[in-house]
């Protein structure tokens, strides 16, 4: 079974009172509260924004719409599995077009990873795969009314 990863992230602001003799008893008060610190944090917070944040990826499965950081190229076309490659190609089909594009330069269709963060554009964000560079902006557009 694979693994995935979430991040829970919340934008509020919240205010403590702490009684004590002085700023450095009232911040070891504060880090010892706690959980009891948590549930009047929650009884007092504004959420303003609350998002389940998952794993990035780098692309999105022509085939399946999956997110994918290794899979099959294919002029600007994605497959994350052979599976989906299949659907397209049949394993002759494909190895007839790799064979082509090695011999011009390996450019037209091939296997690839992407590891480095800066090529992931996609992120799995409250149950939907959305492009990252985009979310600010949306954000911003949402907020001011424009969809």
């Amino acid at each position: 079974m694979a693994v995935f990863n979430f991040e829970l992230t919340r934008t509020y602001s919240t205010s403590f009172e702490i009684e004590a003799k002085n700023q450095k008893m009232a911040f070891k008060k504060f880090q010892s509260l706690g959980d009891e610190m948590y549930s009047e944090e929650m009884q007092q917070c504004n959420v303003i924004e609350e998002s389940v944040k998952g794993d990035k990826y780098a692309r999105i499965c022509t085939c399946c719409g999956d997110g994918m950081n290794e899979g099959y190229f294919d002029d600007y076309d994605y497959y994350c599995s052979e599976k989906c490659l299949h659907t397209e190609y049949t394993a002759e089909e494909w190895t007839k077009r790799y064979e082509e594009s090695e011999e011009l330069g390996g450019d037209m269709c091939y296997y690839t990873t992407w590891e480095d963060e800066e090529e992931y554009e996609y992120q799995f964000i409250d149950g939907e795969l959305k492009e990252i560079e985009n979310l600010f902006l949306n954000k911003v557009n949402e907020n001011l009314g424009f969809r």
